[in-house]
């Protein structure tokens, strides 16, 4: 009997309900799966059509594979082509389940001489491949905005949700006061011509230009101007694929400050495909990231704390339970129990 390689081997299909996640996060998630797959014998297949994500095009939801609008699939194999396979597995309905394939934010070190301890950063480096179509557009636009500008510093500066939603985990942004008195000192320090502000914020961008006139160059991400307690993903804007077009604004965002020679902001996802795309900051030669914490820290007043202690934590505009063992905290929700062993 001739063997049937395709319906023999075993698939992985990665996708689950990103709802309010950015472009960035939901590639970290998918990477983590892709990692694991590989390394248990499963060649990953990347669904983002059958499960919803802030990115479908208008009237393609749950028609288009969203992934593929941006990125490329880890292998040969997408959904069509493994219609006919006999083995084909749906990976887990969490974020991160697998913590040995996990590369987060706090991964990334604060500054161009520092070394990222995280062995995973490389395979997140290989996975981070954008089609031809969607690299050519990326390269078209760097050219007309940057075109042959030099010494260029960029800053990524979060606002909008991000802040005040405070997404328990998540590393603490700086405030824009904060952020622009370092883009001033590195302004005295290096030899910066131009300033490239990466924010989804009117407000954040605004004092940029305030504080620094010219130096700054526009930059046509769309800007929030007043989102008050919602989601960007739950903000209506009246603009033909607003959503589609948010995650080409954000990743040219990023794509350009991969390639500032300076570089400053805090810790987000985006920062990650920043540090990504850059070669883990090959291209910079000066480096400041913000390291403020994370949103739900808890304090512990002594030792025995750590080992064991129950405390109330605010977060997400919540009251949650924190059980502590050991060094793992488990916080209680209103449907389960996370578990949060990363600091």
């Amino acid at each position: 009997m001739v063997k049937n390689e395709k319906r023999d081997n075993k698939y992985l299909v990665i996708g689950h309900d990103y709802n309010n996640g950015g472009i960035f996060a939901i590639f970290a998630s998918v990477v983590s799966y892709i990692i694991w797959a590989e390394r248990n014998g499963y060649i990953p297949v990347v669904d983002l059509q059958h499960h919803y994500n802030q990115y479908f095009k208008d009237c393609r939801v749950y028609l288009d594979n969203a992934w593929e609008y941006f990125f490329t699939q880890p292998t040969e194999y997408n959904l069509k082509s493994i219609q006919d396979g006999m083995n084909i597995s749906i990976s887990l309905s969490q974020f991160m389940p697998y913590e040995d394939s996990m590369f987060i934010p706090s991964d990334i070190p604060n500054s161009k001489n520092e070394v990222c301890k995280n062995k995973n950063a490389k395979d997140y480096q290989k996975y981070l491949t954008f089609n031809k179509e969607f690299e050519a557009k990326l390269t078209q636009k760097y050219e007309e905005i940057i075109g042959d500008k030099s010494n260029i510093l960029g800053v990524l500066c979060r606002g909008t949700d991000y802040v005040s939603k405070k997404p328990y985990g998540h590393n603490i942004q700086p405030d824009v006061e904060t952020v622009i008195k370092k883009v001033k000192e590195v302004i005295k320090e290096q030899k910066v011509e131009h300033i490239w502000v990466a924010t989804e914020s009117l407000e954040i961008y605004n004092r940029f230009v305030e504080n620094f006139g010219d130096l700054v160059i526009p930059n046509p991400q769309y800007k929030y101007e007043e989102t008050k307690d919602k989601y960007l993903y739950e903000i209506s804007v009246n603009d033909g694929n607003h959503s589609y077009n948010l995650g080409c604004d954000y990743i040219l965002s990023m794509y350009i400050l991969s390639k500032c020679k300076y570089f400053i902001g805090g810790k987000t996802y985006g920062t990650m495909g920043a540090y990504l795309m850059s070669d883990m900051f090959k291209n910079q030669q000066y480096v400041y990231l913000f390291d403020c914490g994370f949103y739900g820290d808890i304090t512990y007043n002594n030792i025995f704390e750590k080992i064991f202690s129950i405390k109330k934590i605010v977060t997400d505009k919540n009251t949650r339970t924190a059980l502590t063992v050991f060094g793992i905290k488990f916080i209680r929700t209103k449907n389960n129990m996370e578990t949060y062993r990363r600091n």
